[in-house]
């Protein structure tokens, strides 16, 4: 089933036949970069993914950790990229998402981290073991998870090309009078 969802993904998120691809020139504005961090596996990468695509349109990209990195890979790898939050995707319910949250927050102290636990009901205890590992929130869907990056992020720039492109105040030219000089 995972392989399956994987390569739907995949499907999606690629480029449609014939389009060129992004370079420096072509691409947007910069995004704002949240590191991902899956808990276990592909399943997390998957859950990773998608919200990649939800907060794209925003103006922000998740850059993923290879699913089942060690610990100390994982936040070498988050501090390598320099992140406005980290984001940690739990499909399961375990220790090991614990014990990530307090080695990030340990390692990154200024960044929020968001915790998803995913097919989950997050009960109070687990909530509580993870906040107090660190995390600034636990959620358990992708609105959720969206709303609060969002909210502990700063907005990315927008792109001012398009202002740019309208005419100035020094091109236009103003008709001040409907008479008519021959």
């Amino acid at each position: 089933m995972i392989e399956t969802t994987r390569a739907v993904l995949d499907r999606e998120f690629a480029s449609p036949p014939g389009a060129p691809p992004e370079t420096p020139e072509t691409a947007g504005p910069e995004r704002i970069v949240v590191a991902g961090c899956p808990v276990r596996d592909e399943a997390d990468r998957v859950v990773l993914a998608t919200l990649n695509r939800q907060l794209d349109a925003d103006g922000y990209r998740i850059e993923s950790v290879p699913a089942g990195a060690l610990v100390a890979e994982t936040i070498a790898a988050v501090l390598a990229m320099d992140p406005a939050a980290i984001f940690v995707s739990s499909v399961e319910e375990s220790g090991r998402a614990r014990h990530l949250v307090k080695r990030l927050r340990s390692a990154c102290p200024d960044i929020p981290i968001v915790v998803g636990c995913w097919g989950l009901h997050a009960s109070p205890k687990l909530r509580a073991d993870l906040c107090a590992a660190g995390a600034d929130d636990v959620v358990t869907s992708l609105g959720q998870a969206r709303s609060d990056l969002m909210r502990l992020m700063p907005a990315p720039q927008r792109d001012t090309a398009r202002d740019d492109e309208s005419p100035s105040g020094d091109d236009v030219e103003l008709v001040t009078s409907s008479r008519r000089v021959s």
